[in-house]
């Protein structure tokens, strides 16, 4: 579940509570923090701040350090599209790629009119969203932007520094079909932004129509992230021997994950699964590039850099290992996959030759509730590894209570260390252990 804060700077928030309520949700593990786009709350509310939503977000891209940020969702018309595109590319630079654009045709007819901005009609506040994206994405991507549309135009525009995030995530607010095909031309996200309407008929309404909007615009309805979603299910089957039949979830894992590069090769989650369906055919050097590409395109995405952690591990590059380790940790305190973050922080460290410390990091990993029998198996190795032949014995028996079918192939076949002294040295330990 993918949870995060919505904040109101409308009703009156101070810079220091909001930035309270962000480090408060980083901490926690929220993904993102979200700002209305609003200039007031209403006519008479003299006495209410409202912080302008871009400035507020600048702010917090300085002053949080893990937690995603955007508006949810800017009004394309109260700023001109090529400073929005420039606004918004500066904010992901400061904040390090961890803002999420979120757009929509504006709707607030007060505030407009209190500003002395135009007040169209809603299908030509649509048409103008419309080109506010194909202005944004252009300045976006291209050196040099022309564009000439009904309602803006830009003619040779450079916009310098281009986000840090290649593509740069866009969320599209709306209620209506026509926006939902905007949405599913342009953003990786949509949101039915209809709050006067429960949220039961807003999803119903949703798994009807924006399928049928993908389809309008020649996108696959499924997207790219339900096939990477089919891979990682798969590659969970093969990489923990929950299959009977490894070796057809091992080609269900490449099947998806091609699909899904196919579909999106921009998405982040395709290409780490890509990746990750690589290891399962022993091409441990081929998966590299496809995991860079994910940390590259979403450099803030916990489960690449904790894939990358487990390809230097296996590949003996502790350093390394344990720097990727500690990121992914860091970007995701609650992950469901922290267990295994965890050990692989410890591992490496063992690795390094502080047998102690890591032994302490991985039994820790261990005793996790989630935590994989492979973590238990890691654990002892650990402990013998320090010494500690009272506590390898408990992560032996543990394994046994477990019922887990383990030897050290079965270990070794998840885990196969590519260096001969490292390898040599877990198979003493298994050896010691009675695996």
């Amino acid at each position: 579940m993918d949870l995060g804060v919505q904040i109101e700077p409308q009703f009156g928030f101070s810079y220091a509570d909001v930035l309270g309520i962000a480090r408060e949700a980083e901490t926690a593990g929220f993904r993102a923090l979200w700002v209305s786009d609003h200039l007031f709350l209403g006519a008479d509310a003299v006495a209410t701040d409202c912080l302008e939503a871009w400035t507020l977000l600048a702010a917090l891209a300085v002053d949080t350090k893990k937690i995603r940020l955007g508006p949810m969702v800017t009004a394309q018309s109260y700023r001109n599209p090529a400073l929005l595109a420039k606004i918004a590319a500066g904010v992901d630079q400061m904040s390090g790629g961890r803002v999420e654009f979120g757009v929509g045709a504006g709707w607030k007819e007060v505030e407009y009119k209190a500003y002395g901005y135009e007040f169209p009609d809603a299908p030509t506040r649509v048409t103008q969203l419309v080109e506010t994206l194909e202005i944004c994405t252009q300045l976006w991507t291209k050196d040099k932007a022309s564009y000439r549309g009904k309602h803006y135009r830009i003619e040779d525009a450079v916009s310098s520094p281009k986000p840090v995030q290649r593509p740069f995530p866009i969320w599209i607010g709306g209620t209506k079909p026509r926006v939902m095909r905007i949405a599913a031309k342009y953003a990786q996200w949509f949101n039915m932004s209809n709050p006067g309407q429960a949220a039961g008929p807003r999803i119903a309404e949703l798994n009807e129509m924006l399928p049928e909007a993908c389809k309008a615009v020649g996108r696959d309805p499924a997207f790219s992230q339900a096939h990477a979603g089919a891979s990682f299910a798969r590659f969970q089957n093969a990489f923990m021997q929950y299959s009977d039949d490894i070796d057809h979830e091992i080609a269900e894992a490449r099947r998806s994950a091609e699909t899904a590069v196919q579909l999106d090769e921009q998405d982040p989650t395709a290409n780490l699964m890509m990746g990750r369906s690589l290891w399962l055919e022993d091409q441990l050097e081929s998966s590299i590039p496809w995991l860079d590409r994910a940390i590259t395109l979403s450099p803030n995405y916990a489960q690449a850099h904790y894939s990358r952690a487990w390809t230097h591990m296996i590949l003996c590059q502790g350093e390394a290992g344990q720097r990727n380790a500690r990121a992914a940790l860091r970007l995701s305190p609650i992950d469901p996959l922290r267990y295994a973050m965890i050990a692989i922080d410890g591992f490496t460290q063992a690795m390094l030759g502080d047998d102690a410390e890591g032994a302490v990091l991985v039994d820790r990993a261990a005793r996790e509730p989630r935590a994989h029998v492979m973590i238990a198996v890691m654990a002892a190795i650990s402990q013998v590894w320090a010494g500690n032949e009272q506590r390898s014995r408990y992560w032996r028996e543990q394994i046994n209570l477990r019922g887990a079918d383990m030897s050290a192939d079965v270990f070794l076949g998840s885990f196969p260390f590519k260096e001969g002294l490292v390898r040599n040295r877990v198979l003493s330990a298994l050896s010691r252990i009675g695996l």
